[in-house]
């Protein structure tokens, strides 16, 4: 009812009435017209120093982005956004900030929320993350039999696991950390098909496997019940 009522809510602005009004005389136009305008393609580009974002081939035109950035001023996004940074409470369903921003903060910099410094502490865990993988790496960290741990099992869902594929497939062909990889293997299990999780196990020498699980709170249904099996596959 409440989703519904925000959405009723949005709908009722002016500025997304003018968005829909804009896609539909949008809507007929062909992406090759839209591609034949020189400027307009310039305009839907940045450039940073490693980076371009070409947002050219999408439908939309320069008339679209004031639209969007009307209704981010109407919905006051910036604020929203500058609330979120400052570390002020805006998941609203779970009465807490939201810092995953904090995560990108270099060690000289800080945040307080609560009277705690988030910075301080996202890089105390972040160094000790660091000294874990590295004695796993070197072979210091050995399972409980003391076989070195070669082959690692991530167990996560959403989030949990994206980022993490993500980098693990951009790195993967690098030459440089392709060799440094030589001898490890990783496998993840983001869902509860069972064909995943035997895909995943299969030849899989428990004596020589670190299993990690990751997750925000710890509850999220499909990520324990695939921790729980894996449980069950380490003591079997």
């Amino acid at each position: 009812m409440q989703q519904q009522q925000q959405q009723q809510s949005l709908y009722s602005l002016p500025s997304v009435q003018k968005l829909i009004s804009h896609y539909n005389e949008l809507k007929s136009k062909h992406m090759r017209d839209l591609l034949s305008d020189a400027s307009r393609n310039s305009h839907l580009k940045i450039q940073t120093d490693t980076l371009l974002f070409d947002y050219s081939h999408q439908k939309i035109t320069l008339e679209t982005l004031q639209l969007l950035s009307s209704l981010a001023a109407e919905t006051q996004l910036i604020t929203q956004f500058t609330n979120m940074f400052n570390g002020d409470i805006t998941n609203t369903c779970e009465r807490r900030s939201v810092l995953h921003t904090a995560l990108r903060l270099p060690k000289t910099e800080s945040l307080i929320v609560n009277g705690v410094d988030v910075v301080k502490s996202v890089h105390e865990v972040l160094e000790k993350i660091k000294t874990y993988s590295t004695k796993i790496r070197n072979g210091d960290i050995k399972g409980f039999s003391g076989k070195r741990l070669t082959k690692i099992i991530a167990i996560g869902i959403g989030g949990s696991y994206l980022g993490t594929d993500f980098v693990y497939n951009a790195l993967k062909s690098h030459k440089k950390y392709n060799a440094l990889s030589e001898g490890f293997e990783l496998k993840f299990i983001a869902n509860v098909c069972p064909v995943d999780f035997y895909n995943a196990v299969k030849n899989l020498n428990v004596e020589e496997t670190l299993v990690i699980v990751v997750s925000k709170t710890f509850t999220t249904a499909e990520t324990m019940l695939n921790s729980r099996n894996m449980k069950q596959w380490v003591i079997d």
